[in-house]
C-alpha cells in the first residue's frame, strides 16, 4: 500500500448526513477528534457528535463497546461496518471516575474534493452485500471525444482503510485525483467489501476473490455510466492493486493500466523474496539468518503448498509456527489480511491475465521501493511486451519508496517508509502518460 499517515480524527467535519445517491447509507463514525499521546490512552480534543455530549475535552478514552480502545485503527475496528445512528457506549476516565457515555455514532460526512461533493453510488455483489462507489467528475472537456468522458479506476494497496481521503488535501492521491480531473478524465473510486460504508464480511477476514468481484462489477459499472467512453477505461493499480489490475481488465476491457509497486509472482513465492530481503537490509548476517528463512519457508510451503489452516499448522509443527509468527506476526493476518485471502491472491492467475491484458502498461518502481521487487514488477512489462511488442513500458522512478515519497538512500527508505520527501514523481509520470493514450 501507499503507507502515509493519517490525522488522529474521526471525524472530519461538522456536518454530516446520508448520502443521496442511493440507499446505502453512510459509514458510522464516533465524532471524536483524538490526540494519541506517546503512552497512555487516547486523549478527546473535542466532541462533534451531538449524542456523546457527555464527554468532555481531556477525557481519556477507555473503550467502546466494552472492547479496549487504545488507538484510533482500535475504535475503526470496533465500528466497521455500523452505520449512522447505530447505538454506541463510550467509557471514559474522567479525574478518578469513569463515565459510560450512551450514544449513536454519528453518519460520515458526504465526501467531498476541494468543495465539490462526490457522486455516490454502489454496485451489488452475488451475496447481496452492497460495495460503496463514488465518481469525482472531469474538470475540463480537453480529453472527450463524441461527447464521452474517459475514465480511471482507482485500485489500492492491500490495507483495510476507506478510500476516503479527501479530508486530507495533500495526501499523495488528492493530488493525483486533481492532476487526472483537471486534464479532464473522470475519476471512479471503490471500498472494498466491508471497508467504509461497503457491506461484506469485514475486510481483514474477507477473501481476495470477493474483491476482485467488487472491483469488477465497479468497472462493469463505470463502463455503463452515461457520459463514459467505456472505450477509454484506465486503471491505476497500487501495489495490491497492481496484482488485481489485470485480473479486473478481464471482466471489462481496459484501454491502459498504470501499475506502482507491484507482484506477478505467486503470493507464496512474493512473501518467501520478501522476507529474505527484510533480513539483508536489516543487516543480519546471511548464515545467521538461514535457520530462520528455513523456518518460514517450511511454515509457507505448510500454507500455500500442502494448503492447512493455521490452526493445522499449530497442531503439526508448533515451535517453527512459533518462531515465525515471533519474526513476521500471525500467519493469518500477514498485511492485515487473512490466510483466506493471501491463498486466493496465491491462487489468482496474474501471469495468465497479463498475457491476455490487451491494452496498454505503464509499469512504475520506486528505486528505493524495497517493499515490491523490481524484477518481479517488470515482470508484467515482459509478458505483455513478449505477445504484443511495444505495448509496455517499465522505468524506475528515481528516489522514491513504496509510498512514494523521496529518499536519498535504500537504507533511509527502510528506516523511515512513507515518510521521506514529498514527491508527485509518480503522479506526474502517471498522468502524463495517461493523458497521452486518451489522446490516442
Amino acid at each position: 500500500m501507499r503507507a502515509f499517515g493519517l490525522a488522529l480524527i474521526l471525524a472530519l467535519a461538522a456536518f454530516s448526513g446520508l448520502a443521496a445517491a442511493d440507499d446505502l447509507g453512510r459509514r458510522g463514525l464516533m465524532g471524536l477528534e483524538l490526540r494519541q499521546p506517546e503512552k497512555g490512552p487516547l486523549i478527546i480534543v473535542k466532541v462533534l457528535n451531538p449524542s456523546l455530549s457527555a464527554a468532555q475535552k481531556d477525557d481519556q478514552v477507555i473503550s467502546v463497546d466494552g472492547q479496549p480502545a487504545p488507538s484510533v485503527p482500535a475504535i475503526g475496528a470496533i465500528l466497521a461496518g455500523r452505520k449512522g445512528g447505530d447505538p454506541v457506549t463510550l467509557k471514559v476516565k474522567r479525574g478518578a471516575s469513569e463515565l459510560d457515555i450512551a450514544g449513536t455514532v454519528m453518519p460520515a460526512p458526504e465526501p467531498a474534493l476541494d468543495g465539490e461533493k462526490l457522486a455516490l453510488s454502489s454496485v451489488t455483489l452475488a451475496s447481496g452485500a452492497r460495495i460503496r462507489t463514488m465518481m469525482l467528475p472531469a474538470k475540463s472537456d480537453a480529453l472527450k471525444k463524441n461527447g464521452l468522458t474517459p475514465a480511471v479506476l482507482m485500485l489500492g494497496g492491500i490495507n483495510c482503510s476507506t478510500s476516503e481521503v479527501f479530508a486530507l488535501t495533500d495526501h499523495p492521491d488528492v493530488r493525483l485525483y486533481r492532476l487526472l480531473t483537471k486534464a479532464g478524465f473522470a475519476v471512479f473510486i471503490i471500498d472494498k467489501p466491508g471497508v467504509g460504508d461497503s457491506e461484506g464480511e469485514r475486510c481483514p477476514v474477507g477473501g481476495f476473490d470477493v474483491e476482485i468481484e467488487a472491483y469488477s462489477k465497479a468497472a462493469e459499472a463505470l463502463a455503463a455510466s452515461p457520459g463514459i467512453d467505456k472505450q477509454r477505461l484506465f486503471a491505476i493499480g497500487l501495489s495490491m492493486g497492481a496484482v488485481q489490475a489485470p485480473l479486473i481488465s478481464r471482466a471489462v476491457p481496459l484501454k491502459g493500466i498504470v501499475t506502482w509497486g507491484g507482484a506477478v509472482m505467486p503470493w507464496y513465492d512474493y512473501l518467501l523474496a520478501t522476507f529474505r530481503r527484510r533480513t539483508v537490509l536489516e543487516g543480519v548476517d546471511a548464515v545467521a539468518a538461514e535457520p530462520t528463512l528455513r523456518h518460514w519457508r517450511t511454515v509457507l510451503a505448510a500454507a500455500f503448498v500442502d494448503g492447512l489452516t493455521r490452526d493445522e499448522i499449530a497442531a503439526k509443527m508448533p515451535e517453527t509456527l512459533a518462531a515465525f509468527e515471533a519474526e513476521t506476526g500471525p500467519l493469518d493476518a500477514i498485511g492485515g489480511r487473512s490466510l483466506k485471502f493471501q491463498k486466493e491472491c496465491d491462487k489468482a492467475g496474474v501471469v495468465a491475465a497479463w498475457q491476455a491484458f490487451q491494452g496498454q502498461l505503464l509499469s512504475l518502481h520506486g528505486e528505493f521501493d524495497w517493499v515490491s521487487e523490481d524484477y518481479d514488477h517488470r515482470l508484467a512489462s515482459v509478458i505483455v511486451n513478449a505477445k504484443r511488442p511495444g505495448a509496455a513500458i517499465f522505468e524506475v522512478v528515481p528516489g522514491l519508496d513504496h509510498g512514494g515519497t523521496q529518499f536519498k538512500t535504500l537504507a533511509d527508505s527502510f528506516s523511515h517508509p512513507g515518510e521521506g520527501k514529498k514527491s508527485d514523481a509518480f503522479n506526474l509520470r502517471a498522468a502524463d502518460w495517461l493523458i497521452q493514450q486518451a489522446k490516442s
